[in-house]
């Protein structure tokens, strides 16, 4: 296959990229965004009960920051994947991404929360596989990293199985799964915990066929591809629907990883402009369509006073409404599909020198924070200080966990990768990927 001049542009400047270290600046704006709309939320519902309520009933800014965070994803693991030879040297890189600055928060928690947790809670918590075993967060915000590793597993089959540009048809359908599996999965399965899950063949069936029309979808019709990926798709079927958030919700939060997919294919020139907002507009109806039907309104918890100097403001917390009606959450989803589109099509003030350091230090912050706003007591009695002073003493220790844990195990994840690449005889595949997706 030959390249034609849009492939060997695209391949020149990726390569460039790559090499210099440059990065998209307008994603760290976009991710600077997420970190502080998530800051926001948790800080805010801490000290104001009133707010807590208002998040429930009206628009989420936490969920948002959250959906925001994926689409990037989405968006940026198919870019960065290239740059690995083999399926070794991705998870080294990811591993040494993720998991240090995580490990550090877990055992910070562990010290000084006083709480008893078992070892396997804490195992769980620390490769972000709890949700599968238990529904305990240590660290708060760290339950997003389970839906991150399931996306890790797919993108990777489907790069190493050289079939990243086909897996466009499996994301054309991943919004209605929902729909197909209302039929196929009963009510409290679909929409409850796990704890029914392994007891039922009826939910065991669904994901050995789901497992298998993935592992089709994704390897293609080599037996030898199939065998390979098989493995890989089970468990990833596994992870969303054994959890406890409830299959529904799971698929819907890796909509937004396809989402970010989506992206990537309009940046490599394999989907035009007019299909990718066909496809956006399509995603935000189905996310509507599947709330409308299968979401039912429930009542969440009051919320309760993190510090004892909070309990006064608490007194009529449970006079908040907090009966979350349909269109709370697809409504804030639509919002984060908006906010990266603009971002990715204008750009407009999301490549300035503030706004790309604080998205530098985006998963710093977004690890740290729910640590800090959980052991500071109040600030000069006053919440709306204490609120920015959780934000800003967030800002400054991710400064400082970002310099002395993230970059340093980041390049040290480099150099692993690296070392995994030379006991490979594949050569990289980035070229050759962004040729066949840029092909006429």
């Amino acid at each position: 296959m030959k390249l034609d001049s849009a492939a060997i542009k695209i391949a020149a400047s990726q390569d460039q990229a790559e090499k210099s270290g440059s990065r998209l600046k307008f994603l760290d704006g976009l991710r600077a965004i997420a970190a502080l709309f998530v800051v926001g939320q948790h800080a805010g519902e801490l000290l104001y009960p009133q707010f807590f309520g208002w998040s429930i009933t009206v628009w989420r800014p936490g969920q948002f920051g959250v959906f925001l965070f994926f689409i990037i994803s989405g968006f940026v693991i198919p870019y960065t994947i290239g740059r690995y030879r083999s399926p070794l040297s991705f998870a080294f890189g990811r591993f040494f991404r993720i998991f240090p600055l995580l490990a550090a928060a877990t055992v910070f928690v562990l010290l000084t929360s006083g709480q008893d947790f078992s070892l396997g809670v804490i195992a769980a918590n620390l490769f972000a596989v709890h949700l599968f075993f238990t529904n305990i967060n240590i660290v708060g915000s760290s339950w997003t990293l389970y839906y991150e590793l399931i996306f890790y597993i797919l993108i990777g089959v489907a790069f190493f199985s050289s079939r990243l540009p086909s897996s466009l048809r499996v994301i054309a359908v991943v919004p209605l799964l929902p729909l197909l599996l209302n039929g196929a999965i009963s009510g409290d399965l679909l929409f409850g915990g796990a704890t029914k899950f392994l007891e039922s063949w009826e939910a065991l069936a669904a994901v050995f066929a789901f497992s298998i029309l993935l592992t089709m979808a994704i390897a293609g019709s080599s037996s030898t591809s199939l065998l390979k990926a098989f493995p890989f798709t089970i468990a990833a079927s596994f992870l969303l629907f054994h959890n406890y958030r409830g299959i529904f919700y799971n698929f819907t939060l890796v909509q937004f990883f396809a989402i970010g997919v989506l992206y990537y294919f309009h940046y490599t020139n394999r989907l035009a402009t007019k299909h990718l907002v066909m496809l956006l507009i399509g995603n935000a109806l189905v996310i509507l369509i599947n709330f409308r039907i299968f979401y039912y309104p429930f009542e969440w918890p009051a919320p309760q006073p993190s510090h004892d100097w909070l309990a006064p403001y608490f007194v009529d917390a449970d006079k908040v409404g907090r009966l979350a009606p349909w269109w709370t959450d697809p409504v804030t989803y639509v919002c984060a599909i908006a906010v990266f589109s603009f971002g990715y099509f204008f750009r407009y003030g999301l490549e300035g020198r503030v706004i790309t350091w604080l998205g530098m230090i985006s998963y710093s912050i977004y690890i740290v924070h729910s640590v800090i706003i959980h052991h500071l007591p109040q600030i000069a009695g006053s919440r709306i200080v204490t609120f920015f002073g959780w934000m800003a003493i967030s800002i400054a220790v991710s400064w400082v966990t970002y310099r002395l844990i993230e970059d340093p195990f980041h390049r040290l994840g480099r150099l692993a990768a690296r070392w995994a690449d030379t006991r490979s005889d594949r050569p990289s595949r980035h070229q050759a990927t962004v040729a066949e997706m840029t092909a006429q």
